[in-house]
Formats: C-alpha cells, structure tokens, sequence
C-alpha cells in the first residue's frame, strides 16, 4: 500500500505517492547500492532537490483546499469557475511531474547498471517488510466497520430536503460522486503494483514514466466533473438556507481523514 490516512481533498489536489517515480525507499537503497562516496553524496543531494519539488507541490494544496471550499460553498459559483480552478491545479501538476520524471532520469544515468540491481533488491525487501506490518495493522482493524464517505452529508440531506424529488436527486449524485472517489483512491493503491516493472527499470523512458501518472491524472479530471454536477445539482434541489447547511457539511467530510 502506497497511501495511508488521507483526506479526499488531499487524494484529489496531492500528487500522489513519490514512490510513483522513485522506488520505495530509495534514499537507503542508494546509501546501500551505491558505494562510492562522492557519487553517492551527489545522487543524495539530487534526490533531495527532487523530493523539495515534490513537497513544494503538497505544500500549495492546503491553499488549493481552503480556495475549493470557498469555491464549492458558494451559490454564486458557475461551473466556469470550477473550470479554471481545476484546470489550474491540473496544469501544476503536470508540470510537478515532467520535473520529477526528468530528475529521475538524470539521478539513474549516474548510477551504474551493477548498483542498480543492487537498488531495486533493497526496495524490494523495504517493500516487503513494510507490507507485513501494513497487513499486522490491517488485520487488527478487520473487525472495525470502514468509514462510509458522506455519511453526515448524506444524514443532512435526509433531514433538511423535504420534497422527495429533490432529495433523490441530490442523494443519487452523491453516490454518483463517492464511486468516482472510491475508483480514484482504488487506482492509486494499485498503480503502483500495476506498473512497478516499469518503475524499476534503469533506463525507462519519459514516456514510459508519465504514463505511468496519465490514467489518475485522468480520473481526477473525472472527479472533478463529478463534483460540479454535485455542486450544481444540490443548488437547483435546494433554498438557500438548506444549500449552506448541506455544502458545509459536504466541505468538513471533504477534509476528515478516512482510509
């Protein structure tokens, strides 16, 4: 598993995991494949860069986020609006991710092909070791009912949206909209897996990598579709006093943590 406890917010304007470009743990596998010390420090140092790039990109999102809920709370909002905006957040991190693919490429041209085999057998093995534990606290939790998304936004809608139309409406769209939540997150935990003999390959290309990112930027684009609808939806199905109450709710389920 390449995600832990994350909020929809983040799962929708965040990057990603950096595993999605390097290898898991690759600082210590570097420490450990690469044996020459000055070559070793320069890669270090370029890897650092690298991940800076990276956090720099995570660090915009809390204003991404606040800018979303302002976005999506208010009944002024036009889908125009929402164009720009994810257009926006989609465009910086295309460019987050042509920056971190061609670091990559020019970190693994300093590594020899002998290292790298040595690399890659390291990060399998931090792999592994951190799946066995992932599975101990997995199994711990299997008895916990999960998290349901929008539950309370669901609950809202139930008690405020008295006219039964309306009420389905808005409810169907919401369902709508966590399917498209649950595939993103679904498809996130999985790219990894799916693509990690390409990741592992010394000498894979800048193509190879950004397809590798292509399908989840993708479905973000399709969450994003389905959050104006939503947003759209629920103003034409409500007054004004119910819209606030149940956009704000919707917004606080937004950024809670769920697995």
């Amino acid at each position: 598993m390449i995600i832990g406890t994350i909020t929809l917010l983040t799962l929708l304007f965040g990057s990603g995991a950096f595993e999605l470009f390097f290898l898991p743990d690759f600082e210590n596998a570097v420490k450990v494949g690469v044996v020459e010390k000055d070559r070793q420090k320069e890669i270090l140092a370029d890897l650092k860069e690298s991940n800076k790039i990276f956090k720099d990109f995570n660090k915009e999102r809390q204003s991404d986020n606040k800018r979303f809920e302002e976005l999506n709370l208010s009944r002024l909002s036009k889908e125009a609006d929402f164009t720009a905006f994810f257009a926006e957040i989609q465009e910086k991190r295309i460019s987050m991710q042509n920056d971190i693919i061609d670091s990559r490429i020019a970190i693994l041209n300093k590594i020899e092909a002998s290292e790298w085999d040595s690399i890659v057998a390291f990060s399998n093995t931090s792999v592994a070791n951190s799946l066995k534990k992932a599975q101990k606290k997995s199994d711990k939790k299997s008895s916990k009912e999960p998290d349901e998304k929008f539950k309370n936004t669901l609950k809202t809608i139930s008690q405020l949206v008295v006219e039964e139309e309306s009420k389905k409406n808005i409810s169907e769209e919401i369902i709508r909209l966590k399917n498209s939540f649950d595939k993103l997150s679904n498809n996130l935990e999985t790219t990894y897996e799916n693509k990690k003999s390409v990741i592992a390959i010394k000498g894979a290309s800048k193509t190879d990598l950004l397809n590798i990112t292509e399908e989840l930027n993708n479905l973000r684009i399709l969450v994003y579709e389905e959050l104006v609808i939503f947003h759209m939806v629920v103003k034409k199905n409500t007054n004004e006093e119910d819209w606030k109450k149940i956009m704000k709710a919707f917004n606080k389920e937004m950024t809670l943590t769920n697995r």
